[in-house]
């Protein structure tokens, strides 16, 4: 027998069981089912499938669509095996695979949840459109695990233009953030999207209740932009879906005193490389920082072929925000302190790969054909390139 899948261009959604007015069809080479005055008519029931790609460590996930149980262990079922846990705003639970435990926590389409993976996963969920009644956020002052529960990607202002935003309300994904500043979102996050969860802080003492428009006009040129993270660069920070939160930071670079425009800067929790960013037009940076615990960030600066360290400092602490747009966190770098001895376009700062992809431990001295990865201080880019070795040097 065959099956049918209606799409709706207007809203997004994939329709998953259609009934057939005259019963199941079956294949059968050569015969046409239905004709013109007596047409076979499907009718799309108010079902759909979430799917949603889910990679190892922490993701931050929602539902558009309810399922007939919409508990945790019950909408999770299909992934057991990759879950170790999965976090609510109040309550989390723990899973062996096989068993959970802790708080029987109930989703909804109105909430965020963090879930722990073991491994990547693709959760399938098979439920009905959600009801508006089930649609409707409800924001508090504070921090709010939001769901989006919209079926297409929305811009910020057409997510929340029946929020009415304030001045100083915050909304963030894992690996970027936007601030409202009164007049427009500023910052690294430009998009919602299908199936992902966000923390929205609220600056009003009032709660807001609104729901998301049910289609935004974004195309997808525009989504693949918003999922871009910041262009590779000299610094490598660890994956952010290691840690399952992290803080908000806009700071204001300079040198000796002076802005820096299209500089980047690496933060670091001891040896390890937390976040980067580039300070845009305006001398700021908008930096997602992730973590769990507390602990002291330094910072650092690609200058001129030389890295910088700052003698400014900062504490973690998960869901802070630091600095706002007219007043941002400064992050001062000068000629006298924290200078590394090492250019980044030095060799021991290069690496070198065979042409099928194996690291070699230092620069070849044998003739042939390698792959090199180095930074271009020019164009402040990691350069991946192939290179030919010769007696005469590097073509």
């Amino acid at each position: 027998n065959l099956s049918f899948r209606a799409y709706d261009a207007s809203t997004g959604m994939v329709y998953t069981q259609l009934e057939c007015s005259n019963g199941d069809v079956a294949f059968t080479k050569d015969q046409i089912a239905g004709t013109y005055a007596d047409p076979i008519l499907l009718n799309a029931l108010d079902y759909q499938e979430q799917t949603t790609s889910l990679t190892k460590g922490w993701n931050w996930m929602a539902l558009y669509v309810q399922p007939d149980d919409m508990s945790m262990q019950t909408v999770l079922a299909p992934i057991n095996a990759e879950v170790t846990m999965a976090k609510s705003q109040t309550g989390f639970m723990e899973s062996t695979g096989s068993e959970w435990y802790g708080n029987e926590i109930m989703m909804n389409n109105s909430e965020m949840y963090k879930i722990n993976l073991s491994a990547p996963a693709t959760l399938k969920v098979l439920g009905r459109v959600a009801d508006p009644s089930s649609r409707l956020i409800t924001v508090k002052q504070g921090w709010n695990w939001i769901a989006y529960n919209a079926t297409s990607a929305m811009s910020l202002d057409e997510a929340f233009a029946g929020m009415q935003p304030e001045d100083g309300d915050v909304v963030k994904a894992q690996s970027c953030f936007a601030v409202y500043d009164g007049y427009e979102w500023a910052g690294t996050l430009s998009l919602l999207e299908p199936s992902q969860g966000y923390m929205l802080y609220s600056v009003a003492t009032a709660d807001r209740t609104f729901a998301y428009p049910l289609a935004g006009q974004i195309d997808k040129t525009a989504k693949a932009r918003a999922r871009r993270l910041p262009p590779a660069g000299y610094f490598e920070p660890v994956d952010y879906h290691k840690y399952p939160d992290n803080m908000s930071l806009i700071a204001r670079v300079t040198f000796d005193g002076n802005e820096l425009h299209g500089a980047e800067i690496g933060i670091y929790a001891g040896d390890e490389c937390r976040s980067h960013a580039y300070t845009n037009d305006a001398g700021l940076a908008y930096v997602t920082i992730p973590g769990n615990a507390k602990t002291t960030l330094t910072f650092k600066l690609l200058y001129k072929g030389k890295v910088y360290t700052s003698t400014t400092t900062l504490d973690y602490e998960s869901d802070g925000i630091v600095g706002s747009t007219f007043n941002p966190f400064v992050i001062n770098f000068d000629t006298t302190t924290g200078i590394d001895i090492l250019t980044v376009d030095a060799d021991e700062n290069t690496e070198w790969f065979t042409v099928s992809g194996r690291k070699l431990g230092r620069k070849p001295k044998a003739a042939g054909m390698y792959i090199r990865k180095h930074y271009d201080t020019e164009t402040c880019r990691t350069v991946t390139e192939t290179v030919t070795v010769t007696d005469r040097g590097i073509e």
